[in-house]
């Protein structure tokens, strides 16, 4: 009877344990997916940050210690990982979300950002999280390139991972929200001679379904370039301000306006002044282009948090976790349930 009971344990465990294992995301890392290497180790090694960027490094260490190796150690190769289910019985090809991260285009690494993939991986999307050069080992012309080589990788690859090229969604949070942007409206009109290898990239961009922009700032201009330089490292020749861009008719308003929707979300309070005025302008812009876009905000009001679509006010998610500048990403590698129904709702709305 003992040896009974035993073997029944020992069945249910495995069966527990195959269907645990059966919603996990698959992960892989695609290394040099754009074609070439971008840096030599041996001398980013021996760069450092501003003396400015080593004390946010301490006080993000403090925060995350775990992140500290992966905020100083530059990649040598371009990479990306997707997530994405492995089981070869589902032959339906689901969504894809692009996520880029932020760090004010100095910190943070795709590793970071794990919880994103595997919780899109759960609600039936494949994800690609690409790394990104960052500053100083490089400039905002090698992250363009960097995001927009993402993007033709996935659309020429990841129907192999069951994507649906068709159904591609662009997503950024902070520096990486930006970089989406800016990126999708340098290819929409063929801006390629500013890259520094002078080559034509920036051409036959795939077609993207949506845009998710969480907390970006748009209009870098506002920033002191004394600031940028100074403290933060960041030059750039290139006009990067996609508010900019926009407002002085440079891109063709046709191959914007061919996106289902640009998705907005910023916090009312406790974001950075420049990203709610910048947020703002963007979207009174989008509208003049009549491209189609909704703006979400994340508010406190009577000692309740919630997100908004500021054009329809049914449209209300109550959140519990206060307003700033990483809910969205807090909330999701918190496993905080209402941020998570709150980033499906962006992404599918």
């Amino acid at each position: 009877m003992k040896n009974f009971i035993f073997l029944g344990l020992l069945l249910l465990f495995i069966l527990v344990g195959i269907d645990a294992k059966k919603n996990q995301a698959t992960r892989k890392t695609i290394y040099d997916f754009s074609g070439f290497k971008k840096m030599d180790c041996k001398n980013v090694n021996g760069k450092r940050k501003t003396l400015f960027l080593e004390i946010l490094s301490v006080i993000n260490y403090m925060k995350n210690y775990d992140q500290l190796s992966q905020m100083h150690t530059p990649d040598c190769q371009s990479s990306l990982d997707i997530y994405y289910n492995n089981e070869k019985k589902n032959t339906e090809k689901k969504p894809v979300v692009i996520f880029v991260h932020g760090g004010f285009w100095t910190f943070y690494h795709k590793d970071n950002y794990t919880d994103i993939g595997n919780f899109l991986n759960d609600n039936n999307y494949v994800t690609v999280i690409p790394q990104y050069i960052t500053i100083p080992e490089g400039n905002i012309e090698d992250q363009i390139n960097d995001v927009y080589k993402t993007i033709q990788w996935t659309y020429n690859n990841i129907e192999k991972y069951g994507g649906n090229k068709q159904q591609i969604i662009l997503s950024g949070h902070s520096a990486g929200a930006h970089l989406i942007l800016l990126t999708y409206l340098m290819a929409s009109q063929n801006i390629s001679n500013y890259l520094n290898n002078k080559s034509k990239l920036l051409i036959e961009f795939p077609i993207i379904k949506k845009m998710i922009l969480l907390n970006g700032i748009y209009n870098i201009n506002f920033i002191p370039i004394f600031i940028l330089k100074r403290f933060f490292n960041i030059k750039f020749k290139i006009n990067v301000s996609p508010i900019e861009i926009l407002d002085k008719n440079i891109v063709n308003p046709l191959n914007i306006a061919g996106l289902d929707s640009v998705n907005i979300f910023y916090a009312q309070n406790n974001d950075f002044l420049l990203i709610n005025s910048s947020s703002k302008k963007l979207i009174k812009l989008l509208n003049e282009l009549d491209v189609n876009n909704k703006e979400y905000i994340c508010k406190k009001q009577e000692n309740e948090n919630f997100i908004q679509n500021a054009n329809d006010e049914e449209e209300s998610l109550p959140i519990n976790k206060e307003c700033c500048h990483s809910v969205i990403i807090d909330g999701i590698k918190e496993k905080n349930p209402t941020i998570e129904k709150a980033f499906l709702h962006l992404i599918e709305n």
